[in-house]
Parts: structure tokens; C-alpha cells; sequence
């Protein structure tokens, strides 16, 4: 019961990287009257943690443990800043992102480069450094999704990144938004607003 439980929860955060927030999952469950279900994802940490407070005073040390890292695993994949779910997506992808960003730093940016490409390209400049972005949802100008940074600008508060990536098509695209997490080797899960309106 607690692996499965542990199980829903990581594919509850998976689902909701893959552009549906975690509030319209939950709302939709509950408004769809299978609310018994958010119900029961809910009490089982309860019953763990009932469990690990019983192993602790019958002297089952090690069993009470046991029985509290499982609510507290998913509190951690379930915690709005860990992007445990937004993370795992992107790792499970990462090579297609990487043929992308390999073509693009070989010149091979045309139209008919980005469609043998395996993921979609929302904005692109294969001019050296180069900056590329990989848009995974929003509503309206807001976004979030993978930027591409090799000049590690995108990681800079707005008004220290340098003038040259500022004025660059993506770069300007790119103006209001913010790193959320550093993924490694110049990727960066981002969110803000498309533009220079930031207001």
C-alpha cells in the first residue's frame, strides 16, 4: 500500500509537469466526484505515519523509520519547489534536447534542420553562444519550459545580463523570465513572461 501510494504520487507529479498544474488535477478529481480518491491519497500518509509511532513505542526502531520515509519521500516529490516531476521529464528527454542543441551549435538551424528534430523549438539563435528555448506550456504570455543558455546569461538577474544577450531576438523574448531550477551543462527549467512587458 505505501509503494503504491509513493507511486501515485510521483506520476501525480510527472502528470502535472507535463503542463497541468497540480491545483487543476486536484480540481478536477474532486469536481468529477472522485474526490474518494484525493480522499485516500490523503490518509494514507496518515496511516504511515500511525504506523511508524506504533513500530517506535513496541520497539521496531528501524520498522518506524521505514514507515515515516515513505509520507516524507512524498512530501519532497509533492513540495511545489522541488519540480521533482518537471525534472524527471526533462531528464527522460534530455538526449533529444541535446541533438537539438548539438545541431544548433554545428549551424544546422534552417527549416528543415528543426524538422528531423525530435522535440519542438519554440525560439532559436545559432549564433554563437548559443540560446535556445523549449516551451512547455502556460496561459497566455506566461510560460515555463527548458531554456539553452551557453552563455549562462538566463541565470543572471535581469539587469546584470549583458547587453549583447539582452539585445538578441531570444534574449529580448526571454527579458521577463526566471530560472526556476539549473538543470546542468547550460540547461535551465525557466518560467515568466514572454516579452519586454514586464509589468
Amino acid at each position: 500500500m505505501a509503494l503504491v501510494w509513493l507511486l501515485a504520487t510521483l506520476a501525480f507529479s510527472v502528470a502535472s509537469a507535463y503542463g497541468m498544474p497540480r491545483f487543476v488535477i486536484v480540481f478536477e478529481m474532486v469536481s468529477a466526484r472522485r474526490w474518494i480518491y484525493v480522499a485516500l491519497w490523503a490518509i494514507v500518509p496518515v496511516l504511515l505515519l500511525v504506523r511508524s509511532i506504533k513500530s517506535v513505542f513496541l520497539e521496531h526502531r528501524a520498522a518506524g523509520l521505514w514507515w515515516v520515509t515513505i509520507p516524507a519521500l512524498g512530501l519532497l516529490i509533492v513540495w511545489p519547489n522541488a519540480l521533482i516531476g518537471e525534472k524527471l521529464r526533462f531528464y527522460a528527454t534530455k538526449g533529444a534536447y541535446d541533438h537539438v542543441v548539438s545541431d544548433a551549435e554545428a549551424g544546422r538551424c534552417s527549416n528543415r534542420d528543426g524538422g528531423k528534430w525530435p522535440i519542438q523549438v519554440e525560439f532559436l539563435d545559432c549564433r554563437q553562444p548559443v540560446l535556445i528555448t523549449f516551451d512547455w506550456g502556460g496561459l497566455g504570455s506566461g510560460w515555463f519550459g527548458i531554456v539553452y543558455d551557453a552563455a549562462d546569461e538566463i541565470v543572471k538577474p535581469t539587469s546584470e545580463r549583458s547587453d549583447s544577450w539582452k539585445h538578441r531576438d531570444v534574449g529580448q523574448m526571454l527579458s521577463c523570465s526566471d530560472v526556476a531550477a539549473r538543470l546542468g551543462g547550460h540547461y535551465y527549467l525557466t518560467s515568466g513572461s514572454l516579452g519586454d512587458n514586464c509589468g
